[in-house]
This record gives structure tokens, sequence and C-alpha cells, in this order.
């Protein structure tokens, strides 16, 4: 594992009780907020990271995934979002 990844996953906490921004940790390290979401794609992807993202009002941000609830609010945000995007796509098609 690289130096850049081991230096984001270090900086993501343990349960979504308290999640790091993409900004924040864009901040911490001097890395490019698309940069950040790259390294965490890869954490994900290549390194089978259990890593969540939660977009509630409250508590916003990365995570290390801690327990079995956390993964199934992972799952749900994940599911939400691709439904969001698959209705923007549809949209997209038809407009063409």
């Amino acid at each position: 594992m690289t130096f850049e990844l081991k230096r984001v996953l270090s900086l993501l906490p343990v349960s979504m009780d308290k999640p790091i921004k993409c900004k924040e940790i864009s901040k911490l390290t001097g890395y490019s907020e698309s940069q950040v979401r790259l390294i965490i794609h890869t954490l994900v992807e290549k390194h089978q990271m259990k890593i969540g993202a939660s977009n509630e009002r409250s508590r916003q941000g990365y995570y290390i995934i801690s327990n079995e609830d956390e993964m199934s609010k992972a799952v749900h945000n994940l599911e939400s979002r691709i439904k969001a995007m698959t209705k923007r796509l549809n949209v997209l098609k038809q407009s063409s």
C-alpha cells in the first residue's frame, strides 16, 4: 500500500459517529479533493477496505465501517445514490 493510501486511511475514524469530510482530509494532507476521492475509491476497490460515506446533515464524510448496522447504512446510502443517478441518466437519455 502506498504512502498516500496509508495516510488517508489513517485519518478515517472507525465508526460513523464522527466521519471526516473529504474537504478536511484534503486540508490535512494537501491532496486535492478529487485525489482524496480517488484514494478512497482505491482503498475500497483494490484493497477491500470497508469504508462508508455518510451524507446525513449532522454526520457527513467518510468512516471505516465497524459493525453490521453501519454496513447496512452504507449499502443503503449507495443504493439510494444509484437510484437517483439512474433516474437522472434516464432523463438524459430521453432528452437526446
